[in-house]
């Protein structure tokens, strides 16, 4: 007798979203099922913050992955303008790189509630960072990446 075979492992749900960035550019994020975020609410997220796709790509497209959105990024809804934001912007400029080039995206959708509980967030948001970087930058050939903070990596 031949065995079946053996079923696939099961993946989180992705759910698309619809959100604007900036100046009202459309832009589809990508959530994983946050039931298992204790950043999230009722399974659902609690102030996600959408990444922010390049309005331009030059010879390569630079990466850049933070841990998660702060108050400034929340009230906002755009990811990396807050004081960190302010700092990048500057690192940028200096390596002669510019922003409008960049995918900026956060290991984790939503700001952190509490730090403790900060790597079940990420794991809980992983596959939607990843569904969300295949989606935009797994065509091309050649992506800088740059990791940001302790949980980024």
């Amino acid at each position: 007798m031949i065995p079946s075979p053996a079923a696939p492992p099961q993946q989180p749900a992705v759910l698309p979203f619809t959100a604007t960035v900036g100046e009202g550019i459309p832009f589809v994020a990508l959530l994983a099922d946050c039931a298992h975020c204790p950043n999230a609410t009722d399974g659902r997220p609690t102030t996600p913050v959408p990444s922010s796709p390049p309005t331009r790509i030059g010879q390569r497209l630079r990466v850049i992955v933070g841990e998660g959105p702060g108050a400034e990024e929340v009230r906002q809804h755009v990811s990396f303008v807050g004081p960190t934001g302010e700092v990048l912007n500057r690192l940028l400029d200096h390596v002669g790189v510019p922003r409008a080039e960049c995918y900026i995206a956060n290991a984790t959708l939503c700001p952190s509630k509490d730090k403790a509980k900060m790597g079940a967030a990420v794991k809980a948001c992983r596959p939607r960072l990843l569904a969300e970087l295949d989606l935009f930058v797994g065509k091309l050939q050649r992506a800088d990446l740059l990791l940001l903070g302790r949980w980024a990596a």
